[in-house]
């Protein structure tokens, strides 16, 4: 018997059996090689065809795509220009809107209508200090002079922006 110590290195007891043809027989299986003509995959005349005009048709659409795109830039360069123009035209309007608007411009303009700065008698302030109160006149005659009063009156609250 084997000692205990050599037991645990036997390994043949985990070992599958061998079949006897396995141990005996180391030959090589004896192959035969067969030669046969493999026939050529060929395309399809239609198929052909198909991929043909579907590369044809996706080249037109990139095509258009470029023309579509440079068209689009064209419009845009335009447009551009056309905002430049119309910025530099805003931009001299507001120059001119400023210059007319001015103090000095004004006071020439209206020195050449014959207008000048108001004197001080000129200035004649009016108070009231009794009620208000309308009349209404009667009679024919009277009523045309009042609207034409009316008229006036309501022209200067116009000119005097109060109405």
């Amino acid at each position: 018997m084997q000692s205990t110590s050599a037991r645990a290195y036997d390994l043949s007891a985990y070992e599958e059996a061998r079949k006897p043809a396995e141990i005996n027989t180391h030959q090589r299986p004896h192959l035969t090689v067969r030669t046969t003509r493999r026939a050529k995959k060929s395309v399809s005349p239609l198929r052909l065809f198909c991929c043909a005009v579907l590369l044809v048709c996706l080249v037109a659409v990139a095509i258009c795509n470029q023309v579509a795109m440079v068209e689009k830039g064209h419009q845009l360069s335009l447009a551009q220009q056309e905002l430049e123009t119309l910025k530099n035209e805003a931009a001299i309007l507001q120059t001119k809107l400023e210059s007319t608007a001015s103090t000095k411009t004004i006071e020439e303009n209206a020195s050449q209508l014959g207008m000048g700065r108001v004197e001080p008698y000129q200035i004649n302030y009016v108070q009231l200090t009794g009620e208000d109160k309308i009349e209404v006149a009667e009679g024919p005659g009277d009523s045309v002079v009042i609207q034409s009063a009316l008229s006036v009156y309501h022209d200067l609250l116009e000119y005097m922006k109060l109405k």
